[in-house]
């Protein structure tokens, strides 16, 4: 699913400031409405709208938040822009919700503008950082990784989501069909280093044509023992449903 990024309503001397959680935001930081010019919307009492928020926001399936990608908007995303109150409290339930991916590591990426890690950059800017903030689930797909800049791109790619403190939650699906056996090693030392850098870590999904050896050999290599990893190759239940939820939601 492509999804268009709402930027913040344009109003004179608005602040986003807002913290982590949809209670405070709804009762706390929303900005009084004027006097007679109430949004009928916000009449509703606020576990409805929460209601309505989350399923006008909450995306069935990843949403590609890659920077180069023409989006196609959808319905749900236009309702962060109808004010600021709204924005206000649906923010959080957009980038706390849904799972945001980037991929595109390939060579001719890699070469002219960073691929992926640069698409991350340009996102994680874009929406700015208290939205950033927000972000709990990421996945990447990585494809064609026999050349060292498209293995430099996916690493720094891992850096720059290390650096947001919310991740909860990291799925890396792999095609290692084109790994260059002379990287191999390499690679997975750099995979296992920045994988441990993350510190808030609750559950690592990794996936794709992977070593038969992976599921037995890098739990250990984990150094943070609350993170619940689980391992999805090719053929498995999970890599089969991923796929189906990307063609149907494509």
């Amino acid at each position: 699913m492509h999804l268009q990024f709402p930027s913040v309503p344009s109003t004179e001397n608005f602040s986003n400031n807002m913290p982590h959680t949809m209670p405070s935001a709804l009762h706390k930081h929303a900005a009084p409405p004027k006097p007679g010019r109430i949004f009928p919307f916000l009449h509703l009492p606020a576990e409805l709208r929460i209601a309505i928020y989350e399923a006008a926001l909450i995306a069935p399936c990843e949403v590609n938040a890659s920077f180069h990608v023409r989006y196609s908007p959808i319905q749900g995303a236009a309702l962060l822009r109808t004010c600021k109150q709204i924005y206000h409290e649906a923010r959080a339930i957009l980038y706390e919700k849904n799972t945001f991916r980037i991929d595109d590591f390939r060579p001719h990426l890699a070469n002219q503008c960073g691929g992926g890690s640069q698409h991350a950059t340009e996102w994680l800017t874009r929406i700015g950082a208290q939205n950033a903030n927000l972000i709990r689930k990421v996945a990447t797909e990585i494809r064609d990784l026999a050349s060292i800049p498209c293995l430099l791109s996916f690493f720094t790619f891992l850096k720059e989501v290390c650096a947001v403190p919310a991740v909860e939650e990291l799925s890396v699906w792999i095609d290692r069909a084109n790994w260059g056996f002379s990287l191999e090693n390499e690679s997975e030392a750099e995979l296992v280093t920045q994988l441990n850098a993350f510190a808030s870590l609750k559950r690592l999904v990794i996936g794709g044509v992977i070593p038969s050896w992976w599921p037995e050999h890098l739990p250990g290599k984990i150094q943070n023992g609350s993170v619940k990893l689980e391992f999805a190759p090719a053929g498995s239940l999970m890599w089969v449903e991923r796929l189906a939820d990307k063609e149907e939601n494509s």
